[in-house]
């Protein structure tokens, strides 16, 4: 399947949209924004490690690696950072400016059913070098919690 002639995007960490209220459901900020209404501490991850990307990030750079029509290959298209899901939740608290605690766990990989690479970091040099800007995560998590609040969202 894998080939020069074959596109593949490898991503990570995808956050954005309206709906999901759940980790299970795929949108890990509206969870936290959620959970911090209910709780004053709540435990995230400390132990894997991933990239971020703004799933309206991950659409452009998806549409531009087509509009530069660049044959085949393996992209990894994320926002440029990593980071544990600990600090990807607290970073969420900063940017919303929430009472809530985050407290980082290790839970030594038993948080899944599926077996998950303790470091999950994708390089985006690739799609860089081609011309494609992508954002930090830190800045495009405050570009959506910002569409969030300006839209009464959570």
């Amino acid at each position: 399947m894998y080939g020069s002639k074959n596109l593949m995007i490898r991503t990570c960490g995808v956050f954005g949209g309206l709906y999901g209220s759940t980790m299970k459901k795929g949108n890990f900020v509206l969870y936290i924004l959620r959970e911090a209404k209910k709780r004053k501490e709540l435990e995230i991850s400390s132990d894997q490690i991933a990239s971020f990307v703004h799933a309206e990030d991950l659409a452009n750079a998806t549409i531009q690696l087509l509009e530069k029509n660049v044959g085949g290959g393996l992209y990894h298209v994320v926002n440029s950072g990593f980071g544990s899901w600990a600090t990807f939740a607290e970073e969420i608290v900063k940017i919303a400016n929430l009472n809530l605690k985050i407290i980082p766990v290790d839970r030594s990989g038993t948080y899944t059913e599926y077996k998950i690479p303790p470091f999950a970091a994708l390089d985006n040099s690739k799609i860089k070098r081609i011309g494609i800007e992508i954002s930090d995560w830190k800045d495009a998590l405050g570009r959506y919690i910002t569409y969030l609040s300006e839209n009464k969202i959570s």
